[in-house]
């Protein structure tokens, strides 16, 4: 395999790492998304309790009640105002003193102006307000409006409890907070989860490599072993892979016990190959002597130690038959034409055992044979 691509364990590697950061990434998302909706409702629940809390504290049956008290009842509007404000400002800003986050006020259905604010009060604050004015239609049953919408030109989420008065709506007390600290919140949660999450990952992927490269040096220490023969030291230190691993061994064992074997073969077919050669000789040499009249009284010995060395030639011809290992190679051939080859070794044959041989040829078709 050409070293310019990845490897088995390599890419299974890459996959593992993959999965992992796109398992992570999706966790890091979905947990700041829930956190992030989680605390959208801690908030609200957190306004609107505010915004009842401040509602209850109303100390005037109206709005303009109190502009009588101060004096202001014949006033033009802006200074009605301002002395509803020098009665409700001190209300708000004790209450905001425990909720320094939160925006909170009071405003005037019967002024259609905000009269009271904190933190941060400024008069200039003490103004209309489009929100509210789109509340003034609704017909509240008590219970708190919650929503988004934007103070000062930044988004923020806000409750607002309305003021009764003898069955009618006279005011709110509202509670904001800018949905930008909720935001910055959950990130400076998500970083810290990240880094977290980042260091796990780190943590995660160089013990899968460490694991992955000790395997790969496993698998390569028993590949050489086996190749140069060393099976004793096909040893892992993954024992699920033990089994596959001493089959592997067993198996190379057999091989190489095969190998022997067949080299002994060889070595025993060149013998045998050697051995019959003087045997030949041997028996020419008996069948020269046994045609003498002279040794005629030993004929007898002669025929019997030529059917021992027959039959000593018969066993090595069947040795060397089964020890005998080549590829089969096919060619079509016609059989008459391999038969007439061997006519010469047949009619030998025939004749040392007084036989007669004849030969009587069909038409004979062309076949596949190993010549």
């Amino acid at each position: 395999m050409s070293s310019t691509k990845l490897s088995s364990l390599n890419l299974m590697f890459l996959i593992v790492l993959f999965c992992t950061l796109v398992f992570v990434i999706a966790n890091v998302a979905l947990n700041h998304w829930m956190f992030l909706e989680e605390r959208k409702r801690e908030r609200l629940a957190e306004l609107e309790k505010v915004a009842f809390s401040l509602a209850a504290q109303f100390p005037y049956s109206t709005f303009r009640g109190i502009a009588a008290d101060k004096g202001a009842w014949l006033a033009p509007e802006a200074v009605q105002v301002a002395a509803i404000n020098e009665a409700l400002q001190p209300i708000v800003d004790a209450m905001a003193l425990s909720h320094t986050n939160i925006k909170m006020g009071f405003y005037s259905l019967e002024h259609s102006s905000v009269v009271a604010i904190a933190p941060n009060f400024n008069p200039a604050l003490l103004r209309p307000e489009e929100r509210f004015r789109e509340l003034e239609d609704i017909q509240l049953t008590g219970a708190a409006v919650t929503g988004l919408a934007e103070w000062d030109g930044k988004p923020v989420m806000y409750a607002v409890a309305p003021i009764f008065h003898q069955g009618r709506i006279i005011g709110f007390s509202f509670a904001d907070m800018q949905t930008e600290n909720i935001r910055a919140e959950a990130i400076a949660r998500t970083t810290y989860i990240s880094l977290a999450a980042v260091f796990l990952v780190l943590s995660f992927v160089a013990t899968v490599f460490a694991g992955f490269e000790k395997l790969k040096n496993d698998l390569r220490k028993f590949a050489v072993s086996i190749a140069s023969g060393e099976t004793q030291s096909g040893q892992t230190s993954f024992p699920e892979l033990q089994p596959i691993l001493n089959l592997i061994k067993g198996q190379a064992l057999t091989l190489a016990r095969l190998d022997r074997l067949n080299l002994m073969g060889e070595i025993a077919a060149s013998i045998g190959h050697e051995v019959r050669n003087p045997m030949t000789t041997v028996r020419g040499f008996l069948q020269y002597l046994a045609a003498k009249e002279d040794l005629a009284k030993y004929r007898s010995q002669f025929a019997l130690m030529q059917a021992e060395l027959d039959r000593a030639n018969s066993i090595l011809t069947e040795f060397l038959s089964l020890a005998k290992e080549r590829t089969v190679e096919l060619k079509t051939m016609n059989l008459r034409a391999v038969i007439e080859e061997i006519v010469p070794l047949l009619e030998a044959d025939a004749l040392h055992a007084n036989c007669a041989l004849k030969l009587q040829f069909d038409k004979t078709p062309d076949i596949l044979l190993d010549e």
